[in-house]
């Protein structure tokens, strides 16, 4: 997450860890005795994915963190507890990445007590694996209080949307032309409703017009107008039609030219309903993103081979390449929120961004549409090879500058003339410093030994 910026120091801690370590609470936790050094992990930190190696003091850091990763155990476990194993072996990662095990509340004691006490207003904070009414609360009551994102609401948001952008140069007609279908009702699925919705209106659609063009299915079925306990989120989308119980139902009636599964539920696009999808339109989008490849809402090869190479898919887990029995051979995309973060936070530390609005989200996803080559489209790929990811990282960053000086979010002064050169100067390379030797050549007549 943090290899894009340069000059910070990195502590990972875990809740547990803290607990076994008499630590007194999240609340104070620059008080807590952080006093184990060397290479090696502490005793106690036998199992990479639960105990980390703390390595020096919060408050005696010579650098400056910027970026701050948190998550919680209210979801699957993510970047924080993944990022323990280079801990483990003393690479430690730059940036701060904290995994918490307990009530999101104390997440709020970390921010108002370490966060911007030991990092000062410089200090982006992303957060990701919390429960959806937790996500969406802690989002909507602090972005506009702490430089923040949600990696899980936002993040997915922006890469859905690109691979919807670059699925229109497939389809040929406007983002307006479409209706979308969401299995799931989510913080993935409600940030990229909500992000549609941006990108819909910039395209001239009214948002009453827009909401309409979302229907949304969860658990209890087709999300409509009137239906009780509806939160305040599935509410802007619920529409004004009678109860729905499933989704192959909703399909049939909606008939919409995109399916989007973000709930984790393996096989919920069954073959009748990618056959539907194929018999309204010529190109159906079928996005199955939900993680782990085991709950994906359908395989690649299956979409593939039920739409006859017809649909436009993406995934959120790698699929292997297929080949149809035609010889066609297409490269599934996978939407990977790696095409978005970077790049934000690069851009977003740059321009000293104090508070991170949708609208760069939506910025982003267009540059990684933009990204897709033709020849990637033709393949059925809908992101640029992650190989590239680094170039596309610093394109994102300096489009997110751009747009911090010309809105006025910026508050790095002078603005940079070159903003390439400026961005490029922050990119960090994990490349060893060069410790030879300069070497001089001196001409023969130099080195002539002159009598006096």
């Amino acid at each position: 997450m943090s290899w894009e910026i340069k000059t910070q120091k990195a502590y990972c801690l875990t809740q547990d860890y803290m607990d076994r370590t008499h630590a007194p609470c999240l609340g104070s936790v620059e008080s807590q005795p952080l006093d184990h050094q060397g290479s090696s992990p502490p005793p106690l930190a036998r199992t990479p994915t639960r105990h980390i190696h703390k390595q020096g003091a919060l408050g005696k850091s010579p650098g400056v963190s910027k970026i701050t990763a948190v998550e919680t155990s209210s979801a699957v476990p993510g970047v924080g507890l993944i990022l323990s194993k280079y801990v483990q072996n003393a690479k430690v990662q730059e940036g701060v990445f904290l995994s918490l095990h307990g009530p999101a509340r104390t997440v709020i004691a970390l921010w108002k007590n370490i966060f911007r006490s030991q990092f000062g207003i410089n200090c982006l904070i992303q957060f990701e694996d919390f429960a959806n009414a937790n996500a969406f609360r802690l989002l909507n009551k602090y972005r506009n209080k702490y430089c923040m994102f949600n990696d899980d609401i936002q993040g997915t948001a922006s890469v859905a949307v690109a691979g919807i952008l670059a699925a229109l140069r497939i389809t040929k007609n406007k983002l307006s032309n479409h209706v979308f279908v969401f299995q799931g009702a989510g913080e993935a699925a409600m940030g990229i409703a909500h992000l549609l919705v941006m990108a819909l209106e910039k395209e001239g659609v009214p948002k009453a017009d827009a909401t309409r063009k979302i229907w949304m299915v969860d658990s209890k079925g087709l999300i409509v107008k009137g239906r009780s306990h509806l939160n305040h989120e599935k509410e802007m989308f619920a529409q004004d039609h009678p109860e729905v119980n499933s989704l192959e139902e909703v399909v049939r009636l909606v008939k919409p030219t995109a399916i989007i599964g973000v709930a984790a539920i393996a096989g919920a696009f069954t073959e009748q309903i990618l056959r539907d999808m194929a018999s309204f339109h010529k190109h159906p989008i079928i996005f199955a993103l939900s993680n782990p490849t085991s709950k994906a809402e359908c395989t690649a090869e299956k979409c593939y081979r039920v739409t006859e190479g017809r649909g436009i898919f993406a995934s959120g887990s790698p699929f292997p390449s297929v080949t149809l029995e035609d010889g066609r051979t297409f490269f599934p995309g996978q939407g990977n929120n790696a095409y978005v973060f970077p790049g934000v936070a690069l851009g977003v530390i740059a321009g000293g961004i104090r508070h991170i609005p949708d609208e760069i989200f939506l910025l982003t996803a267009e540059q990684i549409a933009q990204e897709v080559s033709e020849h990637h489209l033709s393949q059925g790929r809908l992101y640029p090879p992650l190989s590239t990811i680094r170039d596309v990282s610093l394109r994102i960053a300096i489009k997110v500058l751009d747009f911090a000086y010309k809105h006025n979010l910026a508050s790095y002064y002078p603005e940079p003339e070159d903003k390439e050169a400026f961005v490029r100067s922050l990119v960090y390379t994990p490349d060893y410093d060069s410790f030879t030797l300069d070497s001089y050549t001196w001409p023969e007549e130099a080195m002539n030994v002159q009598n006096i």
